[in-house]
């Protein structure tokens, strides 16, 4: 059996005569999956099942951005890219207001630039963040402006002034079509000049709009003149308009986004005023994840894959949104794993999923008694290994260390600055941080860490790092705290979450200061964390007020979200490996405490290639 294969952006799987041409490789043959996002787009055929498979990604999500500065919509179409974008003019009602106001979207957070000349909302965008236009608009406005990152200058006027108009292409390949204005014309921009060209078949305004000017789709909107909602959705090719196939649902106020007429998405819109997000892939429409705020009249920029909708129009709206399609993880899932021999609360650990380690705390609820047991963990059960020398509560391990490789820091009663370094056979006592406490949090390795927070008779802010050799204290953590859980590949980088008193905190550690971040959406204590640093971890569980959770979310350097719960309450529990490889054992409520074992597992989604 020899077939070639090549994998298409629309998810289909096409019959290639020569994958190896095309993909530079052959097809690789093996008795396993691959198992990172290196294998989207390639085929390997897998021997122990007998399956042609590769790697696609999965359906996208929005995730909650920071809000624009003036709140407001009927923007028209933006320019840029979703880490780079511009929106620009706009209105609100209650008093009627329109904008000439600009903003920049670098990715995070938005920026007030140089106004545009002239209050203007229902207009139309193109281009980029850096060499944008701004054409057409109410009321019946034929005028533009081109954008190039700094300031505004008049750039040629539409033939035909309109308001509600599609838009799409550069600032020097720019397409307007049809409009409120109940015009058919169609015009193209050449950096200078406007040029009619062929006219739409079905006259509308007020629709979404995507593509180049060799490759434009105009979708849905509102028939002209006043003649009902649109569902139609044409296609220009540089030459003329074709019908393709309707959007599922009719609407208008809508927002757009694509690069190619190819793949597309059409989002928000009106009436009832709507969330719904539906793809093209060049033949058809299918309805995928719903923008979290339904609206119309929003602002839009970006791709199919990475997008941005932001504003909207009822009273004004300042929310913004990220649509991410790129990622090839499926969503996380928990499944058991082996029990502990011996169940503890409030210990500490280090290592991954299928190689983690557990050492000290209490098999007592409350923790009236300390241990200095250990065990290490190989993916599905749970070994004895030589004890810590001081037996503690409430002691930190390294989250970026190894199943052979960790520390023990601090803890109690009484507190201590006792640390303890783990070889894969013994406990060795090494350099004692400067302050003793308990209830800290921990990040990095065995030679380059960092330990946080704490309680000495009340809480502290204070945060130490080692080199290797000696602790020394940095500077302080925004505020005091205990019970704080920690993450971070080293003295350089970490992530703290939460507090004692369930607090929603998130502060990120950049080797000389720390920043608070993104709150949780759940705030808690004795929140359990995994993660590799501080761009990229998943928490679980801990106590929200005075109860246990389940409550699970991700951080992905810019927001927590909340994914599946785990699969029962856990606290003062500890949490090893990574975002996508996650182990969480032990804890509380319970008398003695838990020996449950969860494993968090995000895997690449893979699908078998069938004829």
């Amino acid at each position: 059996m020899d077939r070639r294969f090549r994998y298409s952006s629309n998810g289909d799987i096409k019959l290639m005569t020569d994958y190896k041409a095309i993909k530079g490789k052959t097809i690789l043959s093996i008795a396993s999956d691959l198992d990172n996002s290196e294998g989207e787009g390639q085929i390997w055929f897998n021997t122990a099942s007998g399956d042609y498979k590769t790697i696609v990604p999965v359906a996208g999500t929005w995730a909650t951005g920071n809000n624009i500065n003036t709140a407001r919509g009927i923007f028209g179409k933006g320019a840029g890219t979703q880490t780079a974008g511009l929106i620009m003019g706009g209105f609100t009602s209650g008093p009627n207001t329109s904008y000439s106001e600009a903003e920049e979207y670098n990715g995070s957070t938005w920026t007030e630039v140089t106004d545009q000349p002239t209050a203007i909302y229902y207009h139309n965008g193109a281009g980029t963040q850096t060499a944008a236009l701004s054409f057409g608009g109410e009321p019946d406005d034929a005028e533009n402006f081109e954008y190039d990152g700094t300031n505004w200058t008049d750039g040629g006027d539409l033939n035909t002034g309109r308001g509600k108009l599609f838009g799409s292409g550069t600032q020097t390949a720019a397409l307007a079509a049809t409009g409120l204005t109940a015009t058919a014309n169609t015009e193209t921009y050449d950096g200078s000049s406007w040029t009619e060209v062929a006219n739409v078949n079905q006259i509308k305004a007020n629709g979404a709009s995507f593509g180049t000017t060799t490759g434009t789709l105009i979708v849905g909107g509102e028939n002209q003149p006043g003649s009902g909602l649109a569902a139609t959705n044409e296609n220009y090719n540089g030459t003329s308009w074709t019908e393709l196939a309707d959007l599922n649902t009719a609407r208008y106020a809508a927002q757009g986004a694509g690069a190619t007429d190819a793949l597309g998405i059409v989002f928000g819109g009106t009436p009832p005023l709507r969330a719904l997000n539906e793809q093209w892939n060049g033949t058809a429409w299918t309805e995928i994840g719903d923008i979290n705020t339904a609206r119309q009249d929003l602002g839009g920029v970006g791709t199919s894959s990475l997008a941005l909708a932001s504003g909207g129009y009822s009273a004004g709206t300042n929310a913004t949104e990220e649509w991410d399609a790129t990622s090839t993880l499926s969503a996380g899932a928990w499944a058991s794993g082996g029990a502990l021999n011996t169940g503890k609360n409030k210990a500490a650990g280090s290592g991954t999923q299928t190689a983690g380690l557990y050492f000290g705390g209490s098999p007592n609820n409350p923790s009236s008694t300390a241990t200095a047991t250990n065990e290490s963990y190989d993916g599905s059960s749970w070994t004895e290994e030589a004890d810590l020398n001081t037996a503690r509560i409430t002691l930190s391990g390294s989250p970026a260390g190894t199943q052979t490789a960790a520390h023990g820091i601090a803890g109690g009663p009484p507190n201590v600055a006792n640390v303890e370094s783990w070889n894969g056979t013994s406990w060795t006592e090494t350099t004692d941080i400067n302050t003793a406490r308990r209830s800290g949090a921990s990040a990095g390795t065995t030679t380059s860490a960092l330990y946080s927070s704490g309680k000495t008779g009340s809480n502290v802010a204070i945060c130490e790092s080692w080199n290797g050799s000696a602790w020394t204290e940095v500077a302080d953590l925004n505020a005091a705290g205990e019970e704080i859980a920690g993450v971070g590949e080293s003295n350089t980088n970490a992530l703290i979450v939460g507090e004692s008193a369930a607090s929603t905190r998130t502060e990120s550690w950049d080797g000389s200061s720390w920043t608070e971040i993104a709150d949780l959406n759940t705030g808690r204590t004795q929140l359990i964390l995994a993660g590799a640093n501080n761009a990229s971890a998943v928490g679980t569980g801990g106590y929200s007020a005075t109860a246990a959770t389940t409550n699970t979310e991700e951080w992905d350097g810019s927001a927590w979200t909340e994914v599946a719960n785990l699969p029962a309450n856990k606290g003062f529990a500890e949490g090893m490996g990574t975002q996508t490889a996650g182990l969480v054992t032990g804890g509380t409520p319970g008398t003695p405490a838990q020996t449950t074992t969860f494993e968090w597992t995000k895997a690449q989604n893979i699908k078998v290639i069938t004829d």
